[in-house]
């Protein structure tokens, strides 16, 4: 009788320990993993003016990062400060004036840049030859390929190669590296990046064209039924 209590005291402990550890490990438990992903959504600014950029927890400024569920469609608004006027996104999945919108399927970076409303302007315009991207400084280009910047302004710009191409050189850079342009505006000025295509299977192609060849010369040196006789006739020797 006092063994059967045991047991059954026993068997409610072990039931009472399972139940507190299901509580903290099932979906959307406090030490569990279930509910959605996220992601990281970082902000910056740039250019020799001053502003700040909002929306979606970002207050940049002060707060420049957040992270949000995964999917979660932002809209970020940028302000220029006093003395300052907004130049442009680079980063975004659209734009239009001030605003900016991202989906978050990744983690995801912004840039606003932002001029001086005193003092002279430039127009930095990129171009491409080939297919490939630049981005860099409210640059994106892809749809957005020139930006009108404060005199003095440095500027960084990166190339990006589409599927089957590859990078092949900057042109009216102030210095280059690898895919890096880097240039400083005191006019008005155009840079261009190169791609080529990459041509695939090369070898292959060549070896299907040598294998082709070789055989049309195959069939060329084939005899024809109507001489065969000839071809397989031994000389005879003559006494």
């Amino acid at each position: 009788m006092h063994r059967n209590a045991g047991l059954a005291g026993l068997l409610a402990g072990l039931l009472w320990a399972l139940g507190i550890l299901g509580c903290g490990s099932g979906p959307g438990g406090s030490g569990g993993h279930g509910g959605t992903g996220t992601h990281a959504l970082s902000v910056s600014t740039a250019g020799v003016g001053s502003g700040t950029v909002s929306g979606n927890g970002i207050n940049c400024g002060a707060t420049c990062s957040a992270t949000l569920p995964a999917g979660t469609p932002v809209t970020l608004t940028a302000t220029a400060g006093s003395g300052s006027v907004f130049a442009g996104w680079s980063g975004c999945e659209s734009a239009s004036g001030t605003s900016c919108s991202v989906t978050l399927g990744s983690d995801r970076s912004v840039q606003a840049t932002f001029n001086s409303s005193t003092g002279a302007t430039y127009v930095l315009t990129v171009s491409k030859v080939g297919l490939g991207s630049v981005a860099g400084y409210a640059i994106d280009c892809g749809a957005t390929c020139s930006v009108t910047l404060s005199s003095g302004t440095a500027v960084s710009l990166t190339a990006t190669a589409a599927s089957g191409s590859a990078f092949t050189s900057w042109s009216g850079c102030d210095s280059t590296s690898g895919t890096t342009c880097t240039l400083t505006l005191a006019s008005s000025r155009t840079v261009t990046a190169a791609f080529h295509p990459v041509v695939v299977g090369l070898r292959d192609h060549l070896g299907e064209h040598v294998q082709a060849s070789r055989g049309r010369q195959s069939r060329a040196s084939v005899v024809s039924p109507r001489h065969e006789h000839l071809v397989q006739s031994e000389p005879r020797a003559l006494f």
